[in-house]
């Protein structure tokens, strides 16, 4: 026989949004309340916001890295492919706590910017402050095109 449940016990918006919950709980496994939170297995952003700018004789780089600190950040350059790792780890809360949501939760992230232009490596900077990364990325400077006569051998 079906298990049939009353209609009036999901009337009221706790019970659905319980519900709702629920169902993104069964489906990606780690606590997501939310489609678009996009969390990884340890519940941490994988995908980090950024923007990158041509000034024409530079790159710009801005990351949202919020409740993070410069020590919780590394930032590479390998083969024209800048490499922004950070990670962050929650408090031990109170363990007699008893939690009504529990959404920050501990993990690491990475995010490669490939740059097809040659950039001067030496002169990358980064600054941290307020939970903005700024990196600036020189621009090699480009060979004038010059023209050169070519003789063909007998």
């Amino acid at each position: 026989m079906t298990n049939l449940i009353r209609r009036e016990e999901y009337n009221t918006p706790s019970l659905f949004r319980k519900g709702i919950n629920d169902m993104f709980e069964n489906f990606f496994g780690t606590g997501v309340l939310s489609p678009l939170s996009n969390l990884s297995q340890s519940g941490w952003a994988t995908v980090v916001p950024i923007d990158v700018i041509d000034n024409g004789s530079e790159y710009r780089l801005k990351a949202n890295l919020p409740g993070l600190e410069k020590k919780d950040v590394d930032i590479q350059l390998t083969d024209n492919v800048l490499t922004i790792r950070g990670s962050y780890e929650q408090s031990n809360e109170d363990k007699n706590n008893r939690y009504l949501l529990q959404e920050r939760r501990s993990g690491s992230f990475s995010r490669s910017i490939a740059f097809h232009e040659e950039i001067v490596s030496d002169k990358i900077t980064a600054c941290f402050k307020d939970g903005i990364l700024e990196v600036t990325i020189p621009k090699a400077e480009q060979k004038q095109n010059q023209s050169i006569k070519i003789e063909i051998a007998d």
